[in-house]
């Protein structure tokens, strides 16, 4: 079954719960058709938990999916390094309120004073490294060394926003975070976890280590059938977990009856929301919800919810649950085209929001397309100090053609950036790509991840 009958059976369902010939089947129905990628889901209730699982793990062995089938689960592997930060804060080892320097000072200049409170809330305004990564024309996080991702850190001499003054997300947060556990343990993130967190709550099948079995993520293709894609980050923290259904359930557990690391200052610490630095509660633009410790944080009906997706080249992921009693939902795929959002909220029951009154749409401006002087504006070289990104531009059709060299790629990298449109403000927009020429300097965005990188020109 191809991707869009997929997510339309989802859908409708969710839509109707109630239409006959969809209630009473398993939002997993459509992925037992043939052999196919598919899910691991485990809804979570007072009287215990179920399971469900359906596509395969390996396609060409055809391993099934179980429910202790490991799964990379990417973003949301942030509650977790969070989970170890406040451990050490727990230990008195950290303070949530330090600059976070102070255990980092290499990084320093990539930190631009945040603390660690601010890190773990994002409001930080670290720059995003696999946005980094992107901008150096690196599309797989696997191919670069975790020395070299450091190393381009390292580098850096600003961030997107005064600490505490905004609230983005950004994977470089957590990359500072999964750091500051290694400096101040002395071990790996993976053996600190394991051994502080996943151990004394019996998730046997979890870690930040590549161990394997695991199951493989999978693309489809335009021509049918679908193409492995297992990327994995080479530096873990912001993502990089690797966990199955029932081993997230086992933490929930662990959760609710507050043992091992679940003392309770530490949940009164995961709870809390950041704040900016006048004090307003910061809500994430991208969760539109504050952002605890590594959570999304969303009230709805005065029910306090803790979620967060993932997704990464193969995966997706979505672990949703109430804070005061035990509800909610897990859902681990290794496919990119389902959206575990909406089975999430069909397994946990979870009462859809009230629809909110919206103003008349506002016709949608046309973007002009960049002209011929403003594309020639960007033709040239520049080099970004801070990454030691270099580019070599020049004009080619409604757009330009990019060779990319830096430290992190060993041979350059060509590509096209198409389509540049004039934005509002006078710079050139593509996609996420934000480009604002002037004579001697290019500031170069991506999304709000990052903001203004600035490159020079040279000859």
């Amino acid at each position: 079954m191809n991707a869009m009958r997929i997510e339309l059976f989802v859908v409708t369902c969710l839509a109707s719960v109630l239409a006959a010939g969809c209630a009473h089947r398993s939002p997993l129905a459509a992925l037992r058709e043939g052999r196919q990628p598919g899910c691991a889901v485990a809804t979570l209730g007072t009287a215990g938990a179920s399971f469900d699982a359906a596509g395969y793990a390996d396609l060409e062995a055809g391993v099934p999916i179980t429910r202790d089938t490991r799964f990379l689960i990417a973003s949301a592997s942030k509650q977790f390094t969070a989970l170890a930060v406040l451990r050490l804060v727990d230990q008195g080892r950290v303070g949530l309120d330090e600059p976070a320097e102070r255990w980092l000072p290499d990084l320093a200049g990539a930190l631009q004073g945040a603390t660690v409170r601010q890190l773990l809330n994002q409001t930080a305004g670290v720059r995003d490294h696999t946005s980094l990564m992107a901008l150096a024309g690196i599309e797989r996080m696997a191919e670069v060394a975790p020395d070299a991702v450091l190393a381009m850190m390292r580098g850096l001499d600003s961030n997107n926003f005064a600490p505490g003054s905004q609230a983005r997300y950004s994977n470089g947060h957590y990359l500072m975070l999964a750091q500051l556990v290694e400096r101040v343990s002395g071990r790996s993130l993976a053996a600190f976890t394991h051994e502080e967190l996943f151990a004394p709550m019996g998730m046997r099948d979890t870690g930040f280590d590549a161990r394997t079995p695991i199951a493989h993520g999978y693309r489809p293709l335009r021509s049918g059938g679908f193409r492995i894609a297992d990327d994995q980050p080479s530096l873990p923290g912001s993502g990089g977990l690797v966990t199955t259904v029932r081993d997230l359930v086992r933490f929930d557990a662990a959760f609710r009856s507050g043992e091992g690391v679940w003392s309770p200052a530490v949940k009164a610490m995961f709870f809390e929301p950041g704040r900016l630095s006048n004090g307003e509660t910061a809500v994430l633009p991208e969760f539109g919800t504050p952002y605890g410790a590594g959570v999304g944080l969303e009230r709805r009906d005065g029910v306090l919810w803790l979620s967060h997706d993932g997704g990464s080249e193969g995966f997706r992921a979505q672990y949703l649950r109430r804070a005061d009693v035990p509800v909610g939902a897990i859902v681990l795929c290794n496919r990119s085209d389902v959206n575990p959002d909406t089975i999430v909220e069909r397994l946990s029951n979870r009462a859809a929001p009230e629809p909110q009154a919206s103003a008349a749409r506002l016709p949608r401006k046309e973007t002009p397309p960049a002209s011929s002087e403003a594309i020639a504006a960007l033709v040239g070289h520049w080099r970004s100090p801070e990454t030691r990104i270099d580019y070599t531009i020049r004009a080619e059709g409604d757009g330009v053609q990019v060779t990319i060299r830096s430290p992190l790629a060993a041979a350059p990298i060509v590509e096209d950036w198409g389509g540049l449109e004039l934005d509002a403000d006078g710079g050139l927009v593509t996609g996420p790509l934000r480009l604002d020429a002037k004579p001697d300097t290019l500031a170069v965005s991506f999304g709000g991840r990052v903001q203004g990188l600035v490159f020079q020109r040279t000859e």
